[in-house]
């Protein structure tokens, strides 16, 4: 069972997601602050992919990619971001400090789905 975690400080988006990619053999986690998944991250090594939107409650998603990549030192651990922002500078900033992909909201279902099975492909978790 693959396991993904979500986080976003809107409960529909964190839902929205999950239901995009809703599969048996997927559990999925959902979080309203960058905190809550990075406290279960570092606790739950078994995190298939990390799906993090750049609204979150008390942080923001570069705060967390830049937690996942250097204190939790989780460099293999896929990172997708997700945000209403979608300036060229502002997606290689993201990409810079190490998520694995940038999906523009609104979501499109097809996108996502697909960069989610390139990463479980990529990492052997397909």
């Amino acid at each position: 069972m693959k396991t993904i975690a979500i986080a976003s400080k809107d409960v529909e988006s964190r839902n929205e997601i999950a239901r995009v990619l809703q599969r048996d053999d997927w559990h999925f986690v959902r979080f309203a602050s960058g905190q809550a998944i990075l406290d279960y991250i570092q606790s739950n090594p078994g995190v298939s992919i990390a799906i993090v939107d750049n609204d979150l409650e008390g942080s923001n998603g570069k705060e967390v990619v830049k937690a996942i990549r250097g204190e939790l030192g989780l460099v293999d651990l896929p990172v997708v971001i997700v945000s209403k922002m979608i300036r060229m500078r502002y997606i290689g900033e993201f990409l810079d400090l190490g998520a694995s992909y940038f999906v523009p909201k609104p979501i499109k279902p097809d996108l996502l789905r697909g960069y989610i099975e390139i990463l479980l492909q990529k990492t052997g978790n397909s």
